[in-house]
């Protein structure tokens, strides 16, 4: 059964209540809380039963102490607000893999700022009017000067937060890219403060020195402000819209409605509950008299006769372009040392295997190995999905094109068998040696993809999530 309004009104205020103070946890806690009280329902569990059963489950503690009336011992009972450590220990956790996420973030920032041309020259600009003023001033206002820039540019993220405090601090995500971004002060400590204690009195760090540290401190300090401004307007505008008219249970019916026509994908569901909500929000500024459901069916309409489809198409494909640069990056792995040394053998393996009278029987067994095997691990895989649905509803777009091109082998194989078969009928080592060299270096190829595609795409997983949808940790 649904919970009501008032009953996740109630999980949120029992959320509040146990120091969950970050709205975007709360967020998520709200949908799993509620996911599980509703299982427990269905069963016969009461609602109070089934919220204390979920509290114990995060690993709270239920029993309250309070002395008796005698004064003379204590009495025991159950109290949704007894302990709320479970909760603590998970807000850690979601810090520390945020922490881990924005670091990713910061790297990727980097790189792309040493290879975007607007960065670069504004880069170039900065250096060249650093050198200019060195003739104007004198090292050690120099060095005052340059120690000011970089601690303003690492404070920079907190004037920003200043005036955003109130979302900064109800936000785990934007408290912690805050953080984040501010981490590099230790650097100007480390690299402009700290050298100090070795000069003699009156001696100044070279203008060399004073320059290459800024040189290396001001793409890291000038990413982070842009990092941390990104975020903050990405998590303003989500939490404007949690505090539009749409209810809770509202949202959740657009969620149950693009589920209805066929988009089963989580991040492109929120997606289009992001844009009829807006939709909505627009014809009830207009018309407040409007029901919800009414508005709903005006914003669907204007998606043209095939509904979702269309956004589904061009949402895949995109997703399958990302795919494929994921591929190519682990590919191209293997193609340096030390894994290049692998993928030489490897060849030299298909290459020597095709020169044999029985290369044929040799590569049909090879095949058939390799097909068993991967029977083997889709078996356990899907026994492990399984298990992982009851307690997961939720799926990623990317997430599944991981799980379907992992089961692709097989079928491929067993849709082309007879081909295979009278592939392998024919006398390889009659072919000239640069066929086979040509041949070999296929096999390879296919050998590596099949590989990458099948357990090591699979493996690396949650981090290819993470570093597709940095919102991950919090889902």
């Amino acid at each position: 059964m649904k919970l009501s309004k008032e009953q996740i009104e109630f999980i949120d205020d029992y959320l509040i209540k146990n120091k969950v103070k970050y709205w975007d946890v709360r967020m998520e806690l709200i949908d799993h809380i509620s996911n599980e009280v509703e299982a427990l329902m269905k069963v016969g569990s009461s609602f109070a039963n089934a919220m204390q059963a979920v509290h114990i489950k995060f690993g709270n503690d239920l029993t309250i102490k309070r002395l008796n009336k005698e004064n003379t011992g204590w009495d025991t009972f159950p109290s949704l607000y007894a302990d709320s450590s479970g909760y603590k220990k998970l807000i850690e956790e979601k810090k520390q893999g945020l922490t881990k996420g924005f670091g990713k973030l910061q790297r990727k920032a980097l790189k792309l700022f040493f290879t975007r041309a607007k960065s670069l020259m504004l880069y170039a600009c900065v250096l060249i009017t650093f050198l200019y003023t060195k003739e104007f001033f004198t090292l050690k206002t120099m060095y005052k000067t340059v120690l000011l820039l970089l601690m303003i540019l690492s404070l920079t993220p907190c004037l920003i937060a200043l005036f955003n405090l109130k979302n900064t601090l109800k936000s785990l995500t934007i408290n912690t890219a805050l953080l984040s971004s501010i981490s590099g002060i230790s650097f100007v400590n480390l690299f402009l403060l700290a050298p100090k204690i070795f000069l003699n009195e009156g001696e100044q760090l070279s203008f060399t020195y004073i320059f290459i540290v800024f040189a290396f401190l001001f793409p890291f300090f000038y990413t982070a402000i842009q990092l941390f401004v990104n975020q903050l307007k990405k998590y303003n505008s989500i939490h404007k819209k949690l505090a539009l008219k749409l209810t809770k249970e509202q949202i959740e019916k657009l969620y149950a409605f693009t589920r209805k026509h066929y988009v089963v994908h989580y991040d492109l569901q929120t997606e289009l509950v992001d844009h009829l909500s807006n939709g909505i929000e627009g014809q009830w500024q207009q018309n407040p008299k409007l029901s919800f459901d009414d508005a709903l069916q005006v914003e669907f309409k204007k998606f043209g006769v095939f509904g979702f489809m269309d956004v589904v198409e061009k949402r895949q494909k995109a997703m399958n372009k990302r795919y494929r640069k994921i591929l190519f990056r682990f590919v191209k792995e293997w193609f340096q040392l030390p894994k290049l040394l692998t993928t030489i053998a490897i060849f030299v393996l298909f290459f020597l295997v095709l020169h044999l009278k029985q290369a044929s029987y040799v590569l049909m067994g090879s095949i058939l190995i390799l097909v068993a095997v991967d029977l083997y691990h889709q078996f356990k895989r899907r026994k492990k999905e399984k298990t992982q649905k009851q307690k997961k509803e939720k799926l990623f777009m990317l997430e599944a094109m991981i799980g379907d091109t992992r089961n692709g082998f097989s079928v491929i194989t067993f849709s082309n068998v007879f081909n295979i078969v009278n592939t392998m009928r024919f006398n390889f080592s009659d072919l000239h040696s640069y066929w086979l060299a040509l041949i070999a270096i296929a096999a390879t190829l296919l050998c590596l993809t099949f590989y990458i595609t099948s357990y090591v795409m699979p493996s690396k997983a949650k981090e290819l999530l993470e570093e597709t949808y940095p919102e991950y940790n919090l889902i």
